[in-house]
């Protein structure tokens, strides 16, 4: 049984559902969040695992390069003999370093100098550890040019900043940080593929791109059909164009399409079209 890290709603005793929540946003579409861009970076800092809540930053990297190591000493052996823990190390940095980009195998494999037919079992190796999780592309047949590349993401925020020796200090400066983007979307996956786990709502997670260029950091489809979209931001304004592909998605989707958001830094929420709100990224645990 996997056992994830704590989800924010669990370390702020909050009941976090937003796939339930979304359900109701057109009734009460107003949130207001006290979070700020230094209280997401410390929330990146923190880890979800418990034994990491509450040490100083820099015990927290000694754990972190430990946890690590056991993995690959210890945790692989029994998955797989064959696999090297050096070239594990590797793989799984470069999955950090990607911050949720799509996946392309045969590039990783000549990053890292290594047979294009072997980087399959060190990215199923780290799927069995439990270091990385999958958002799989949605291909609902709208049109015909969707793609079907896989998004991988470290699985713990602090992991992922530690294996990119990124601080919340760098988080914290804007000027300082070309990181926060690609970790606060991974960090919104994360959240939500925690809350899939006990939420009322029967709904399975894609990211969504096409040829012409529409994305969509997550897509959120329940049993019945209906789907809801969201963009990931890291900026505490709202501007028209964040919503773009959601509008854009919106309209294939017809009447399939319950609403979107677009999470930022920002404290407020404001509507940014029919059916679709710019809400602070807190709504995901604050909501419920």
């Amino acid at each position: 049984m996997r056992l994830s890290g704590l989800s924010q709603g669990e370390i702020h005793s909050h009941w976090d559902d937003f796939a339930a929540a979304a359900r109701d946003l057109l009734a009460s579409p107003h949130h207001i969040s006290d979070w700020n861009r230094s209280t997401y970076a410390n929330a990146l800092g923190a880890s979800g695992y418990p034994e990491v809540l509450t040490l100083d930053p820099r015990v927290r990297r000694y754990w972190m390069e430990g946890y690590l190591g056991r993995m690959v000493t210890r945790d692989l052996p029994e998955i797989s003999s064959s696999l090297a823990a050096n070239r594990l190390s590797e793989v799984l940095r470069l999955v950090a370093a990607a911050h949720g980009s799509e996946t392309v195998p045969t590039r990783m494999a000549n990053d890292l100098g290594m047979p294009a037919s072997s980087i399959g079992a060190y990215l199923t190796a780290l799927r069995t550890l439990h270091l990385i999780d999958d958002l799989p592309p949605w291909t609902p047949n709208l049109t015909t040019r969707e793609i079907g590349r896989h998004k991988l993401s470290v699985s713990d925020s602090a992991l992922a900043m530690h294996l990119g020796r990124v601080n919340v200090a760098a988080l914290e400066t804007p000027e300082t940080s070309t990181h926060l983007g690609g970790l606060l979307e991974m960090f919104v996956v994360s959240e939500l593929m925690k809350q899939k786990t006990w939420s009322s709502e029967d709904l399975n997670l894609y990211h969504y791109r096409n040829r012409g260029g529409v994305e969509v950091d997550l897509v959120i489809e329940y049993a019945d059909g209906r789907v809801f979209l969201i963009e990931v931001k890291a900026s505490q304004t709202y501007q028209s164009s964040q919503a773009k592909s959601i509008r854009t998605l919106a309209e294939k989707l017809g009447d399939r399409f319950l609403g979107g958001a677009v999470l930022t830094l920002a404290h407020d929420t404001v509507t940014m079209g029919d059916k679709i709100w710019g809400m602070p990224v807190s709504a995901l645990w604050e909501m419920g």
